[in-house]
C-alpha cells in the first residue's frame, strides 16, 4: 500500500479533485493520507470535504511525515519547482503533473537534483499509460499498417480561444509555462514519439492570432501573450514525415484527427478535444493491406482501470498509477520520469527556438 499525500487538491474543485483523487480511491494500491495547500486554513478545509485523515500546515511537514511514502504536486506550473525541490529535499518519492517545470533549465536543475538525492521522481505524462494509446503503439510495433511513411494531426487546444475565466487566466501569459504548446500539444507530442518514434528534426510555426481575450467570469479583458496557433512539421527517426497543427479554442468542425499511414494500411484516431492525455478517442483502421477503415476496440487487456469510463478523465490518470504501483514496488522505471520530462522540455524548446528564428533544427542540436 503507497500512502499518498497531494499538494494541490483544493476544496474548489479543479484537476486534482477530477483525477488523482478519484483515481486513487479507485485504486487497491494506493490510500491517500493527507493534503497540503498554500495555507494551513486551505488544507484543513480541503481534509475535512474530501475526508481525508490529515491536512498539514505545509508541503515540508506533510514530506516529512511518516504515514506519508509519495506525494503528488498538482498545482499551476509556476509553483512546481519550489515544492517539487522540498519533497525532494526530505527524500520523499514524488509524482508532479506535467509541465515539470515553466523552462527546460529548471526541469533540468529538479530532474538532477533528484538523481543527486536517490529519490524517485515521476511526472504525470499519463497519456502514455491509456489502454488507447497502448494498444495504438502495440499496433504499429506489431507492423499492422507496415512501415510508417506519414502522420498528421488537426487538433484543438481548447481554452486559448476567444474566452477564458478567473481560473484559467493564467494560461493565457507565455511567461508561466502553462501554454497550448506545453499542455495539449506536449502531452500529444509526448504520445506520438512513444507510438512511432523520436523526432529527428523539424520546423515550426506559433502566432497569437487572439491577442485580445474576453473574461468571462468578470467582463474584463486580458491581453494573452501565449500563442494560440501553433504548426510543426518534421521527420520522425526512420524517415516518416510528420505535420502538427494545433489552434486554439474549439472548432465546429474537428477538434481532434490523428491520421497514421503505412505501406500496408492506416490509423485513424478521433476525439473531443485536442488533450490527447484524457485518452478519450475512437480508432478506426485500414490493416494488413486492407482499403476500408474499420472500427478498431481495445482488448481489455490494455485497461489496468476498468472501474473508470473511457470519458472519465481520471481513467488515463488510474492506468498510470496502476504502473506507478509497480514501478514503486519493483525498481522499474514503465511511468515517464524527470529525465523524461526533461527530454520532452528540450523538445518543446527546440521548436520555440525554430518558431522564433524561422529556421529547420535538429533535434539535440
Amino acid at each position: 500500500m503507497i500512502r499518498v499525500g497531494i499538494a494541490g487538491l483544493s476544496a474548489s474543485g479543479g484537476w486534482a479533485a477530477r483525477s488523482h483523487l478519484a483515481a486513487i480511491r479507485g485504486s487497491s494500491d494506493f490510500r491517500i493520507e493527507g493534503v497540503s495547500a498554500s495555507t494551513s486554513d486551505s488544507a484543513r478545509r480541503s481534509a475535512e470535504m474530501y475526508g481525508i485523515p490529515r491536512g498539514f500546515d505545509s508541503i515540508d511537514e506533510m514530506a516529512a511525515a511518516d504515514e506519508i511514502d509519495l506525494v503528488v504536486v498538482a498545482v499551476r506550473v509556476p509553483h512546481h519547482v519550489d515544492l517539487v525541490g522540498r519533497v525532494i529535499r526530505a527524500g520523499t518519492s514524488v509524482l508532479c503533473e506535467w509541465p515539470l517545470a515553466p523552462t527546460e533549465a529548471e526541469a533540468g536543475a529538479l530532474a538532477e537534483l533528484a538523481r543527486a538525492s536517490g529519490v524517485r521522481a515521476f511526472v504525470g505524462l499519463q497519456g502514455r499509460s491509456d489502454p488507447s494509446v497502448r494498444y495504438i503503439g502495440d499496433l504499429v510495433r506489431s507492423g499492422a499498417i507496415g512501415i510508417v511513411l506519414s502522420t498528421s494531426i488537426v487538433a484543438s487546444g481548447m481554452s486559448w480561444g476567444l474566452a477564458t475565466n478567473d481560473r484559467s487566466t493564467y494560461l493565457r501569459h507565455r511567461h508561466n509555462g502553462a501554454t497550448m504548446l506545453s499542455i495539449p500539444f506536449g502531452h500529444t507530442i509526448d504520445v506520438v514519439q512513444q507510438c512511432l518514434s523520436e523526432i529527428r528534426s523539424l520546423s515550426a510555426l506559433e502566432a497569437v492570432r487572439t491577442d485580445q481575450v474576453t473574461n468571462r467570469d468578470d467582463g474584463s479583458m486580458l491581453v494573452a501573450t501565449a500563442p494560440d496557433q501553433l504548426v510543426v512539421q518534421g521527420e520522425l527517426d526512420g524517415g516518416a514525415v510528420l505535420s502538427v497543427h494545433y489552434r486554439g479554442g474549439r472548432s465546429a468542425a474537428n477538434n481532434f484527427s490523428w491520421q497514421i499511414d503505412g505501406t500496408a494500411g492506416s490509423l485513424l484516431v478521433e476525439g473531443p478535444t485536442g488533450h490527447l492525455q484524457h485518452g478519450d478517442v475512437t480508432i478506426r483502421g485500414a490493416l494488413d493491406g486492407s482499403d476500408a477503415l474499420s472500427d478498431l476496440t481495445v482488448p481489455a487487456s490494455f485497461d489496468l482501470a476498468p472501474g473508470f469510463a473511457r470519458a472519465d478523465p481520471a481513467h488515463a490518470v488510474a492506468n498510470a498509477y496502476a504502473r506507478l504501483h509497480v514501478d514503486l514496488v519493483t525498481g522499474s522505471a514503465s511511468v515517464p520520469g524527470f529525465d523524461d520530462a526533461v527530454r520532452l522540455h528540450r523538445l518543446l524548446s527546440t521548436i520555440e527556438t525554430s518558431a522564433e528564428s524561422g529556421t529547420r533544427l535538429t533535434i539535440g542540436c
